[in-house]
């Protein structure tokens, strides 16, 4: 294939590439089935009759060793993607250090490609919250079609440009392990920073940094769950509900203060929710049978969906540089959890049996009546250190409680 209207000069810069392609609509995938081929297309920047035309290295970057294995080589160019033609909807590099020239094939995976992926390329995330992230990242960044003719001294082109630079950063530093599971910044440490690819003297170093911070903040606020939730129900906390004269409930505060940008609910009857500023207070009429799930779910959240243009091989430097393009189709976000501990069940049924044995045992001894009565409100605390039900006894007219096992 003739490309002597492009550089191809980066090769060997940028490895396994999403090219992240919007489409016009919703519920488009079918434009770029799984399994169909298509050739990658490459732009280099700074082109002719730009007013920032150098070659002296401001566009591009020295060669930068990254976390887990991953790099980018020398290049004096800023460059960006499209799968089909030059004029297509832009793609973004997954693989930094893998070697890529326009012309390159490659196949469609859906998003199932991310299931399979190994985790020994990235210490901080597993390939399942790279995939959420990078979703993140296209539904706030840049995914619109590129050209050859932008040029920096024309606004729309250098905002455009510059918003497409800061996309292509936070995904590599999504998959070389710079984001954490809250898509916090996690330093390199002796490595080089995904950042330093485009340098302070870029001349669109300052809207680069904008869109940067821009994204970053979204995708943080868009990741944010309920400080109380976890992300998968084995991490779940335990929450017991106590009895306060009326309901089983419990009050949580959730330090994110993002609980009005969920619902909350319960995988039995019973159980209702209530938000108040920051606090969900849960309340159930009577004492759940078993450990309960409550799951917070995202109001209207979703994230750009993704299908990646691969050679089969993923790993840094290894065959070549694979695209995936961003699609229209929304994906929904999932759930989050904590957990109603069965144990609390299990401490209420061992205490009305210990009350009933004391209690059969103070009868046959002549110590008190045959009558139990509630919890009065004078040993309201030890109920409270109970987390719910206590049983108390009447022995010769004085209530006397069942403490908390230990």
């Amino acid at each position: 294939m003739k490309t002597h209207f492009f550089k191809r000069g980066i090769a060997g810069l940028l490895s396994l590439v999403m090219c992240l392609s919007a489409f016009i609509g919703l519920g488009t995938t079918t434009a770029f089935a799984a399994g169909e081929q298509a050739e990658v297309y490459l732009i280099s920047f700074p082109r002719s009759g730009d007013a920032n035309l150098d070659y002296s290295g401001t566009w591009g970057h020295s060669n930068l060793h990254y976390m887990n294995g991953w790099y980018s080589g020398e290049s004096k160019y800023t460059t960006i993607r499209a799968m089909h033609s030059y004029d297509g909807n832009i793609c973004y590099c997954i693989e930094p250090g893998t070697p890529q020239d326009t012309g390159d094939r490659y196949t469609s995976k859906d998003e199932t490609f991310w299931d399979n992926l190994p985790s020994d390329f990235n210490s901080t995330i597993s390939p399942y919250d790279m995939k959420l992230f990078i979703g993140r990242i296209m539904q706030y960044g840049y995914t619109g079609p590129i050209s050859t003719s932008w040029r920096s001294q024309n606004a729309s082109d250098a905002e455009t440009l510059a918003q497409a630079m800061a996309t292509q950063v936070l995904i590599w530093e999504t998959v070389v392990g710079e984001r954490d599971e809250d898509f916090n910044h996690i330093s390199p440490g002796s490595y080089d920073a995904v950042k330093s690819v485009v340098s302070t003297a870029h001349p669109l170093y300052s809207q680069f940094i904008s869109y940067y911070n821009s994204i970053e903040a979204s995708v943080q606020r868009h990741s944010a769950i309920p400080s109380f939730m976890a992300k998968t129900p084995g991490k779940a906390q335990n929450v017991e509900l106590a009895w306060n004269g009326t309901n089983y409930t419990a009050t949580l505060t959730d330090s994110n203060n993002v609980l009005s940008n969920y619902s909350f609910s319960a995988n039995e009857d019973g159980i209702s929710f209530s938000v108040s500023g920051n606090k969900l207070v849960i309340t159930a009429a009577t004492a759940p049978s078993d450990s309960v799930k409550i799951t917070a779910s995202k109001s209207g959240a979703t994230r750009r969906g993704i299908i990646t243009w691969t050679d089969g091989k993923f790993a840094p430097g290894s065959g070549i540089d694979a695209d995936a393009h961003s699609i229209a189709e929304k994906q929904n976000e999932d759930s989050f959890y904590t957990v109603l501990a069965k144990h609390y069940m299990k401490r209420v049924a061992h205490h009305i049996h210990q009350a009933r044995q004391y209690l059969r045992q103070a009868t046959l001894n002549g110590w008190c009546n045959e009558k139990s009565e509630p919890h009065n409100r004078q040993d309201a605390e030890y109920g409270e250190n109970d987390g719910g039900l206590s049983v108390v006894i009447s022995i010769h007219g004085r209530s006397s409680p069942f403490f908390p096992l230990p």
